[in-house]
């Protein structure tokens, strides 16, 4: 049976503890361009926002996977 690869664009939220809007959108930058290995990232945090223990910069574990464009299938 073949294997196919598609690139999938998917959507996350950030969430960043500060007190100041410009330290917050600097480290939102940081994000740009980022490789993330989903399994193991300490990025990723499903730790609630009232938490004392969520960390400055973390990605919720629940994103959303955008349209597939199917004329980018590739045979492997």
């Amino acid at each position: 049976m073949p294997l196919y690869t598609v690139p999938v664009t998917i959507y996350a939220t950030a969430y960043i503890r500060s007190y100041d809007t410009a330290k917050a959108v600097e480290l939102a930058k940081t994000l740009e361009n980022r490789q993330i290995e989903v399994q193991g990232d300490e990025l990723i945090s499903g730790i609630a926002f009232d938490n004392p223990q969520l960390p400055e910069l973390s990605l919720s574990p629940a994103m959303q996977i955008a349209n597939i464009e199917a004329q980018y299938l590739d045979e492997i």
